[in-house]
């Protein structure tokens, strides 16, 4: 029977060997295309290697910068510009190669594109608040600081670096999983190659020999780039920033250690868990417009609150990117949360800070203005406007001067202009007494200014009354000293809390004293006749009484 096989064969070997180089041929054929996707692999996966890099230099620059400007701020030293300087070159450089290397890309373009007018108004804040601290001090400088708006720029440039880091890990996933495929199916056509070769060896050894050298180099293509996407992964995975993956049913399929930190659970306690349910997620909207906005666009931004394992809540920036498959259905969704807790609350204790300070502001008693420094082209200051007044300051102007100028309302205070203009420009502190500020009668108010950026704030407290008083008791004590020099009659004086007696120099002559001698009240009582002093005593203890 092995005959007759043998012989069946052999009758048909011309149709077999055709077949067989046709075989061959189709199986070299598919082993040069596998070579070529995986090559094409390996230079995307390089590409989004780059790509990550240049993200990661970029947001290294930036913070570099933005220390740099903190350090000088606060310290005022020269030394501390160097590395700002350097942080920026590198920024301007990093992003000039994300713009190259996102040329082809229009996704991961227009995120770069939208993050270099933010990196410019970052660097445009920094280099303000740079230069107001060398040209007008600590407080000028701290002014632009407490409007964050750099840190907004920062926080939106974070984001967008963010998603341009998720989107290339995306795709390094999707390269994984496509030259895992092709090995596979690699392994499938070197088989039936194997096979088929067996007919007509000489050609098989010759094409197989070189189908085996090329599958050698793509092997060793592959294990470089899977242990690339290795060293990727344990980068995501230590980064500070919690990395969540999660199915379309909501279960958590990859948990970094950022979320290990953020959240209190560890990776197996999480894996497979629905994300919402096992941080009692609070979300802004309903999940299901979320998940309909996703669905529409392939990504999602806002604010979510989280619950940790201790039960503490966490405030975090959220940003969710639909993954993809090769049929281009929903697979997965990367979510991405930056801890904004602190920041929330520093907003929260600023608002009621700024309420505690519009409540004493605007209920206190005196008067209280801030002035904003009017200057010229030369510099100089020319006059002030009224940028906040408070009710009580309205009243004793008698306008509603908020948002006016001070010459505009009151033309005749040059003097007060250029006290004020002294405290702006050498910030001493100003406390000087004033009449008729307000041009509606003998006036008079104590000012006390002290600088406040290129203004200053001002504290009016009405002395009319103390001032009336004053001259009224000049007045009588002007009076009393005539009728007393007319009458010749002596006048001491006792302070009751330290017994301390002083007499005038008519006492002295009236009592035969030597002037400028000591006196108490003893000395006066013995000088008084007996029965005198009894009802005199009387009448000064009713006095004291």
């Amino acid at each position: 029977m092995f005959a007759q096989f043998v012989l069946f064969l052999s009758r048909r070997s011309k149709a077999f060997l055709p077949l067989a180089v046709a075989v061959l041929c189709l199986t070299t054929a598919l082993s040069l295309r596998s070579w070529g996707r995986l090559k094409h692999e390996t230079r995307d996966l390089k590409a989004s290697r780059d790509f990550v890099e240049h993200t990661t230099g970029l947001l290294i620059a930036l913070l570099d910068a933005e220390t740099a400007q903190r350090g000088f701020v606060l310290t005022g030293q020269e030394e501390f510009l160097e590395p700002y300087w350097r942080g920026k070159e590198r920024a301007v450089a990093e992003l000039a190669a994300l713009r190259s290397a996102s040329a082809s890309d229009e996704l991961q373009r227009s995120r770069v594109e939208e993050i270099a007018p933010l990196m410019t108004a970052k660097l445009n804040v920094l280099r303000l608040t740079i230069a107001l601290r060398q040209n007008s001090g600590f407080d000028a400088a701290l002014s632009v600081v407490v409007t964050k708006s750099g840190k907004r720029y920062m926080d939106r440039i974070l984001t967008l670096c963010t998603e341009l880091k998720a989107t290339a890990f995306s795709r390094s996933i999707r390269i994984r999983t496509m030259g895992e495929r092709e090995q596979k199916l690699g392994i499938v056509i070197t088989s039936a190659g194997g096979i088929f070769t067996l007919l007509l060896l000489a050609l098989a050894t010759f094409t197989i020999g070189m189908s085996d050298r090329r599958r050698a180099q793509l092997y060793a293509d592959l294990r470089q780039r899977n242990e690339l996407l290795h060293r990727q992964a344990l980068l995501l995975d230590m980064a500070n920033d919690a990395f969540v993956i999660r199915d379309t049913e909501y279960r958590i399929t990859y948990w970094n250690q950022g979320a290990e930190r953020l959240y209190g659970w560890s990776k197996e306690e999480a894996l497979g868990r629905v994300a919402h349910e096992l941080l009692n997620t609070q979300f802004p909207e309903p999940i299901d417009r979320i998940m309909g906005k996703l669905r529409s666009t392939g990504w999602w931004r806002g604010e979510l609150v989280h619950t940790r394992r201790d039960g503490g809540l966490k405030t975090v920036a959220s940003s969710w990117t639909m993954l993809q498959n090769d049929s281009s259905q929903p697979a997965s969704i990367m979510q991405t949360n930056f801890d904004i807790s602190d920041r929330k609350e520093a907003e929260q204790e600023l608002r009621a800070s700024r309420e505690r300070l519009n409540a004493i502001f605007n209920s206190c008693h005196e008067g209280i203005i801030v002035y904003k420094a009017i200057r010229d082209e030369a510099g100089c200051i020319r006059d002030f406007t009224f940028e906040s007044v408070n009710p009580a300051a309205e009243r004793m102007l008698g306008i509603k001067a908020e948002g006016r100028r001070l010459l505009e309302q009151f033309p005749n205070v040059a003097g007060i202009l250029e006290n004020f203009s002294d405290v702006v420009e050498d910030g001493a502190p100003l406390e000087i007494e004033y009449s008729n500020l307000s041009g509606a009668g003998p006036q008079w108010y104590r000012i006390a200014g002290v600088k406040l950026g290129d203004g200053l704030l001002v504290n009016y407290h009405e002395i009319t009354q103390r001032k009336k008083s004053e001259h009224e008791l000049r007045s009588l004590a002007g009076r009393l000293a005539v009728a007393t020099e007319a009458l010749e009659a002596g006048i001491w004086d006792r302070d009751l809390r330290t017994n301390v007696v002083l007499w005038d120099r008519r006492m002295y002559e009236l009592y035969g004293v030597p002037e400028n001698s000591p006196v108490d009240y003893q000395l006066w009582a013995n000088s008084v006749v007996s029965q005198d002093l009894v009802g005199t005593e009387a009448i000064l203890r009713n006095v004291i009484a």
